[in-house]
C-alpha cells in the first residue's frame, strides 16, 4: 500500500489524540502514518503503520462496515478502537501491532 502525505499530529483531536497520547506515553508502538490517505482508497484511517499494512480507526464513525470490510478486501489489517472500552485492553489484544509497551 502505499500512503500519500496524511495529516499532522497537530489536527488530531477526541478520542484519536487520546490514543496516540496513550501509544506515546506507554511506550507503545507510534504509528507510521497520522491520518494518512491511502492511494487505493477512499478513507483515511486516523492511524497507519506499514508493517502489515494496518488501519487504525478511532471509534466507528470513519469507518462503517462496508469501508471496513473494502479494506479488508484490499488486504489491509483494520483495527478499531472504541472510546467505550478499556484502552489498554484494546492496545493488549493487538500487541502484535501496538507493541507491549508498559501496558
Amino acid at each position: 500500500a502505499t500512503v500519500a502525505d496524511g495529516a499532522t499530529l497537530a489536527t488530531l483531536v477526541g478520542f484519536a489524540r487520546a490514543v496516540w497520547e496513550h501509544l506515546r506515553a506507554t511506550g507503545c508502538r507510534l504509528p507510521d502514518g497520522v491520518q494518512a490517505r491511502l492511494a487505493d482508497a477512499l478513507v483515511q484511517p486516523d492511524f497507519f503503520y506499514n508493517d502489515g499494512a494496518v488501519c487504525v480507526f478511532c471509534g466507528d464513525a470513519n469507518a462503517p462496515r462496508a469501508v471496513r470490510d473494502d479494506l479488508a478486501d484490499q488486504g489491509y489489517t483494520v483495527i478499531v478502537l472504541q472510546p467505550e472500552s478499556d484502552l489498554d485492553e484494546q492496545l493488549a489484544r493487538r500487541a502484535d501491532v501496538f507493541g507491549k509497551g508498559t501496558l
